[in-house]
């Protein structure tokens, strides 16, 4: 059935144009039911849920694709290893220095008090929206803890890029900033269909945030107590073999790569600099494992693993 695309709401029309054109109507009117009458919060979700779901079909994210598969079951991961994270920033332990916290953000990125609480609370706020069930919002909360953080970032560059040159740029979005945006982009990757909203599931979020919080904040420290965090993290990739779907190992490296990053850029650049390779040899070797996860994820996003095209209407 022709559509006249030009007449459906914004999000709808971000869909490819055969969707369009086959479904575009039916959304249309499942898009303006589901906002009729709702409040601004759940009208801005549920058009996020909308058009995340359109620019997923454009960019072939859709169901019966592994890498979406594996972005499903890494999604709860992602929202407490985050908060998590988020949290040994913003309250430490004591005797803990963890870099990007409080007490090191003049020097490591330039962000203000305020700015670190903002970010550091935007994401926490998506566990919450887990925890209630909201998982549209959730994804909506991601993606603004994300850009916020690399905004802080390039706000504090902006001013200084008469001093210092782009890699300079590249070594603070490393630390913080693109792996922010890997959990982002996890997060909105994962469809609807497949995220897990049992009760049982959404119970152990916090238990893997307050794990990984206690991890953080002690991987974060020198000498012998440094290999917590990387420990904790092989432990969680090998207990991913004991889980039923095949792909959660997977699921698990995606989810916690990010947090490794975070904790060991500075003191991997640190070390490189130190056996004589260059600012930029540093910076690139650093830039590796998010490169290589970027490549994986577009790999495993090749090929779905069933053949046919995603239904009209699947879910969000």
């Amino acid at each position: 059935m022709s559509t006249d695309t030009s007449r459906l709401p914004l999000p709808v029309r971000l869909y490819p144009r055969a969707y369009r054109q086959a479904n575009g109507a039916e959304t249309a009117a499942t898009y303006a039911d589901a906002v009729a009458g709702a409040r601004l919060p759940a009208r801005i979700a549920e058009a996020a849920g909308v058009t995340g779901h359109a620019l997923r079909m454009r960019a072939r994210l859709t169901s019966e694709r592994t890498f979406p598969r594996v972005a499903a079951l890494a999604a709860p991961l992602v929202v407490a290893v985050a908060a998590g994270q988020s949290a040994a920033q913003l309250f430490r332990l004591p005797g803990s220095t963890p870099p990007e916290t409080l007490d090191g953000l003049g020097q490591l990125a330039g962000l203000s008090v305020t700015g670190a609480w903002i970010t550091g609370l935007l994401w926490c706020a998506p566990l919450l929206a887990v925890l209630a069930g909201r998982w549209s919002l959730a994804k909506v909360l991601g993606v603004v803890a994300a850009v916020a953080v690399v905004v802080a970032r390039l706000a504090w560059f902006v001013p200084r890029m008469a001093t210092l040159l782009p890699d300079h740029l590249a070594s603070l979005l490393l630390n913080v900033g693109l792996p922010q945006l890997m959990w982002a982009g996890l997060l909105v990757a994962a469809p609807r269909d497949l995220l897990d909203t049992s009760r049982a599931g959404r119970l152990l979020l916090p238990v893997a945030a307050l794990v990984t919080y206690v991890a953080a904040a002690v991987g974060w420290q020198e000498g012998w107590r440094g290999a917590v965090l990387l420990v904790g993290a092989v432990l969680a990739f090998a207990l991913g073999f004991t889980h039923r779907e095949r792909l959660f190992p997977v699921a698990v490296l995606f989810a916690v790569l990010p947090l490794l990053i975070v904790s060991y850029t500075s003191p991997v650049t640190l070390f490189l600099g130190e056996a004589g390779l260059s600012y930029d040899a540093t910076v690139a070797v650093s830039a590796l494992p998010l490169i290589a996860a970027v490549v994986a994820g577009c790999l495993l996003n090749r090929r779905p693993r069933g053949a046919g095209s995603p239904p009209a209407g699947s879910a969000r």
